[in-house]
């Protein structure tokens, strides 16, 4: 392979193509609100088949999609090692730097919308760079560690109850301000919303930690990084199929087993612990069964083509997500549309996939003229400090490239 010549692994294209959408789902499901609402507003706007769908979304997508992005993230980080040892570049100096770029992102992000993620990868993504001389074995374990949100259990075993949770909604702090957050969503301004958002950063940060949101992701970031390192991609496509069905129903039937768990025990004192660790696995089984699924589903050849909408999308994924966010702000916030509260589970789950149709459409024929998303590109550019070629040579119809035989450790990915 030349020095100026890399491929994506486009499977990891796909895969982040399917977060994006699952993201986009969840988000809508709540009027793309990230702040808190009084729960008797969400309840008295539900009828029957919202509340159904409801259920289904906070079973099956929510957090699950956003872990399914830190899996990625750090699967990146592994790719982007590769591609920097291959070239003989400083792995620390251009990674710190590319990450303070992308918490500046964040930062600008978070102005707009609260729920910014962003900034939280950039901060938890040096941790990456502690441990990426870490032993395989130590990386799979801290992993595990963190997925499980042992940490997060710890820190509410220090608390000796529940009730002191910053998470609950039953304090008074906690009522005054989802009551001052409705308040802003029904007639704030754009400034206004700037302005919370920008104050609301270290409760953000407490809520990430209280939650054990803060470990997952670190725990994915670590387990993505040690899966790019063991080519666990090549090896579950090159495992004989009874193998694979065989760690699908493992993981199904554990997933099952850990929500009979969550839901059967009482959220008291110290039964809560267990029911944290149960949600903990829950959540991370389902994200890398989503993944599994998506790997073996695509590497048959009947379905290659089916790839190439969700792999350029994935391809520009920084863009997409911020976009994302500008349809959100646009159809339900009060400087926009305001649909907030006015549409109904189904139409904000037709309005996500018809703002993710066009998100397909425009990342297929934009990956036809040019290398990289234009979020991707500025950051790239600010990376190394000079202007990056954006625009391909000639026009070529994009394609499906799908994992070589000889494995991940062929494909680079270019920073």
């Amino acid at each position: 392979m030349g020095d100026k010549v890399a491929q994506r692994v486009d499977v990891v294209d796909i895969l982040r193509g399917v977060a994006l959408l699952g993201i986009i789902i969840v988000h809508f499901m709540h009027w793309h609100v990230a702040g808190p609402i009084p729960e008797n507003i969400y309840t008295a706007r539900y009828n029957a088949i919202d509340l159904h769908i409801k259920w289904w979304c906070d079973t099956l997508l929510s957090d699950k999609f956003i872990l399914l992005f830190s899996l990625l993230f750090g699967l990146s980080f592994s790719l982007l090692i590769s591609s920097l040892e291959y070239r003989d570049m400083p792995i620390p100096k251009i990674f710190s730097w590319r990450l303070l770029l992308l918490f500046f992102i964040g930062l600008i992000h978070q102005m707009f919308w609260m729920g910014d993620i962003l900034f939280i990868y950039a901060i938890l993504g040096f941790f990456m760079l502690f441990m990426k001389k870490r032993s395989d074995n130590m990386l799979f374990l801290a992993a595990i560690f963190l997925i499980c949100n042992i940490p997060g259990i710890a820190l509410q075993f220090g608390e000796h109850s529940w009730q002191t949770n910053a998470l609950t909604f039953n304090t008074p702090g906690a009522k005054i301000k989802s009551n001052i957050f409705y308040d802003l969503m029904q007639h704030g301004t754009l400034l206004d919303f700037i302005r919370y958002n920008l104050h609301a950063i270290p409760g953000k940060i407490k809520f990430h930690i209280v939650s054990g949101r803060l470990f997952t992701i670190s725990g994915f970031f670590l387990l993505g990084l040690w899966s790019g390192r063991t080519h666990i991609v090549s090896r579950l496509k090159y495992s004989p199929p009874a193998k694979q069905y065989r760690y699908l129903a493992t993981g199904l039937i554990a997933c099952i087993i850990c929500y009979c768990i969550h839901n059967s025990l009482a959220s008291i004192w110290p039964l809560v612990l267990i029911k944290m660790l149960a949600d903990a696995i829950k959540n991370a089984l389902i994200a890398i069964l989503y993944a599994a699924l998506v790997i073996l589903f695509f590497q048959r050849n009947r379905f290659h083509n089916w790839g190439n909408g969700l792999a350029a999308v994935g391809k520009m994924a920084l863009t997409n997500y911020l976009l994302q966010t500008v349809a959100g702000l646009i159809l339900f916030y009060p400087f926009g549309l305001h649909l907030f509260l006015v549409t109904s589970s189904v139409q904000n789950l037709f309005l996500a996939l018809g703002v993710f149709a066009l998100q397909v459409i425009f990342s297929y024929y934009w990956m036809k003229y040019f290398l990289y998303g234009p979020v991707e590109w500025l950051w790239r550019t600010a990376t190394y400090g000079k202007r990056q070629k954006i625009r391909r040579a000639t026009y070529s119809k994009p394609k499906h490239i799908p994992i070589s035989d000889a494995g991940e450790q062929q494909m680079i990915i270019l920073p």
